[in-house]
């Protein structure tokens, strides 16, 4: 009875601290988002060229520091009421549906709430299976294949808010260096063209759909063998981990999150269940893939100079 209300206490807590977290990176991003309303980032720039840009500067910084304790309200307020308080209390000049749609733009709430609610089936599963009824290992199994659904599709939703966008940002850094006037930012160009989101979420998906086999077998029989249990365990630790650095705004590699969910997995078991040789090839595979992925960019762009295309 002991072991079972402490491991309860112990996922409560972190359910908590996992709140706790997101909502400090939501009140960031709220922030980032007010800052880049009120473009405090060009100003930055624009200062190092022109110096008489800092007394504007200053006065968007101050701005931005009044409207701060409305965003730590924003679960009560939301971002409408926020809106409304900016332009009739602190700046008359802003604009409301904007700010507002900037705002919106960072609530990360459907995203923690939705982690909540698969805390909340997971603890009342937990509780159901020790003190109500037991199931046998075939119906664990059967129960575990079906939450390997939702595990699996909250980790391709990680997959391709994480990966998608590095890509998004690279087309969109070409046109902003292309055309700097039209596209001052990544996020004004991406505005302006829709189809670069579709276009990369698509190929994503298509690629993930049409092919690696060999990388399937590798994550799923080589590193260590995966059950159902142990697969909902791993992809939720890296649908969690993606979605956190999604958050922080930290582009990493979805490939190496499931990786490491696998070998921990596998290793929680017994260290000898992963086959650490296979290991050390996949971190020899990502430490060479950076330089010949460099090389290769560089030759191309040489080449395409030398024939004057560019």
């Amino acid at each position: 009875m002991r072991n079972f209300w402490l491991k309860i206490a112990i996922i409560l807590a972190m359910a908590a601290a996992t709140f706790v977290m997101f909502d400090h990176f939501e009140q960031n991003k709220m922030t980032e988002a007010v800052e880049k309303f009120y473009k405090v980032d060009k100003l930055k720039k624009a200062v190092k060229k022109d110096p008489t840009k800092a007394v504007e500067l200053e006065e968007k910084k101050a701005l931005v520091n009044k409207i701060e304790p409305l965003i730590y309200d924003y679960d009560e307020l939301g971002a409408a009421n926020i809106a409304a308080t900016v332009v009739k209390e602190i700046d008359a000049t802003a604009d409301a549906k904007k700010l507002e749609k900037a705002l919106h733009k960072a609530d990360n709430s459907t995203l923690v709430w939705g982690i909540m609610a698969v805390i909340a089936i997971f603890i009342l599963t937990y509780i159901y299976a020790e003190k109500i009824k037991t199931p046998n290992a075939y119906r664990i199994s059967e129960m575990f294949k079906k939450l390997q659904l939702i595990s699996s599709a909250a980790f391709s939703i990680g997959h391709g808010g994480n990966d998608a966008q590095k890509v998004m940002g690279i087309i969109g850094a070409a046109y902003v260096a292309t055309n700097p006037d039209l596209y001052p930012d990544v996020s004004a160009a991406l505005k302006d063209l829709p189809w670069v989101p579709l276009a990369c979420y698509t190929a994503i998906g298509l690629g993930t759909m049409s092919g690696g086999w060999k990388i399937v077998k590798t994550m799923g029989t080589k590193i260590t063998k995966v059950s159902a249990l142990e697969g909902v365990c791993a992809e939720s630790a890296g649908s969690f981990t993606l979605f956190m650095t999604e958050q922080m705004g930290i582009p990493v590699s979805t490939t190496h999150t499931i990786t490491g969910a696998i070998i921990g997995v596998g290793a929680s078991k017994r260290l000898s269940a992963v086959r650490w040789g296979i290991t050390i090839n996949l971190l020899w595979a990502w430490i060479l893939t950076v330089p010949v992925s460099a090389l290769v960019a560089a030759l191309c762009y040489l080449l395409i100079t030398w024939l004057g295309i560019a």
